[in-house]
C-alpha cells in the first residue's frame, strides 16, 4: 500500500450544501485504486455521516463522533467502540446552567443512533436549534424526561451550542466534573454557533486512526486533512497534514500545506501535492 488519506468531512471535502462532490469521491476512489486506505473521521453521528459518504463504492472506514466508533464500510463491521458511561453522563448533564438549551446525548450506532433529548428544556433559540437540527436528518431524535431514565448504559458523545465564551466555560466546568476529551468546534448548521463535544477520555481523530492502523498493521505515509480544532489530534499522528484556508487558526500552524476552500475542491489539489511528497 501507498499510504493512508485520513480525513474530516465537514468544510474539509463538502460545499455549501453539506455534500461531498462527485469530484472529491471519484478522486478518492482513484486515490484507493493507487493504493491508499480512506478513512473519514467526522464529530457527525452514523446517520448524518453515511448520508454524506454514501456515494462513495470503494472500501473505507468511517470513524463518527469524533472517533468514538469506527466502522469498516460498506461492511457497517465495527473495528473499536469506546463510550462514555451513564454515571458519568449524568454528572456531565448536571453541570449545564442554560435555561432555553441542554444536552443532547447519542445511543451509538447498535443502538438505533438516536439523539436523546428532554424537550422541556428547551425553549426560543434552543428549540429552534433542535428543530433545525432534525430537519438535517442527523440523528433519529428520541424525547426523555430525564437522562436517568435512559435505559443504556453507554453512550458516544454527548454535545450543547452556544455562544464561544458559554461553550469555553462550560468546558471548564465539565472537566471538573469528569475526566473525558472536550472539544469546541464551529457548527456547521448555524453561524457565529460553536458546538461542545464530549468523549470519553482518550477518544479523537487522532487515537482513534492510530487505533485503527494498529489493528491492520497498516504501513506508508499517512495524510490528513481538517479544518477545524478536533482535527489537531489527527494532524499530530499523520505524517502530512492538508488544513483547509479557511479553517481554525491554531489548526492552520500546524498544517504542512494549505488548501483551498471545501467549496472550491481545493482538497483535491492539496492531495495532489501531498502525494508529491511521498518517498517512493
Amino acid at each position: 500500500m501507498r499510504g493512508i488519506i485520513a480525513t474530516d468531512i465537514d468544510r474539509t471535502l463538502t460545499n455549501r450544501d453539506h455534500i461531498i462532490p462527485d469530484d472529491v469521491i471519484d478522486y478518492l476512489e482513484k486515490s484507493h485504486k493507487e493504493g491508499f486506505e480512506i478513512v473519514f473521521l467526522t464529530g457527525r453521528p452514523f446517520s448524518f455521516a453515511s448520508k454524506a459518504v454514501a456515494a462513495c463504492s470503494f472500501p473505507f472506514h468511517l470513524a463518527v463522533q469524533n472517533g468514538a466508533e469506527v466502522l469498516k464500510m460498506p461492511e457497517k463491521v465495527f473495528r473499536n467502540q469506546k463510550f462514555l458511561t451513564k454515571d458519568i453522563v449524568l454528572k456531565i448533564g448536571s453541570v449545564s446552567e442554560f435555561t432555553d438549551r441542554d444536552f443532547v446525548i447519542y445511543s451509538g450506532v447498535e443502538l438505533g443512533d438516536y439523539c436523546y433529548y428532554n424537550p422541556s428544556k428547551f425553549s426560543g433559540v434552543g428549540k429552534e436549534y433542535v428543530d433545525r437540527l432534525k430537519k438535517y436528518g442527523v440523528a433519529h431524535w428520541k424525547k426523555v424526561d430525564s437522562f436517568e431514565n435512559i435505559q443504556r448504559e453507554f453512550f458516544p458523545m454527548m454535545r450543547l451550542f452556544g455562544g464561544k465564551e458559554e461553550m469555553e466555560a462550560l468546558k471548564e466546568r465539565v472537566l471538573e466534573v469528569a475526566d473525558v476529551n472536550c472539544v469546541i468546534l464551529n457548527d456547521v448548521t448555524r453561524e457565529n454557533t460553536c458546538v461542545l463535544m464530549v468523549t470519553e477520555k482518550g477518544v479523537d481523530k487522532g487515537q482513534s486512526l492510530r487505533r485503527l492502523i494498529d489493528h491492520y498493521d497498516w504501513t506508508g505515509c499517512v495524510i490528513g486533512c481538517g479544518d477545524d480544532l478536533n482535527d489537531i489530534s489527527l494532524f499530530d499522528a499523520v505524517d502530512i497534514s492538508i488544513g483547509m484556508e479557511n479553517g481554525h487558526p491554531d489548526l492552520l500552524k500546524k498544517a504542512t500545506i494549505i488548501a483551498k476552500p471545501s467549496y472550491n475542491m481545493g482538497i483535491i489539489e492539496a492531495l495532489d501535492e501531498a502525494k508529491g511528497m511521498i518517498h517512493v
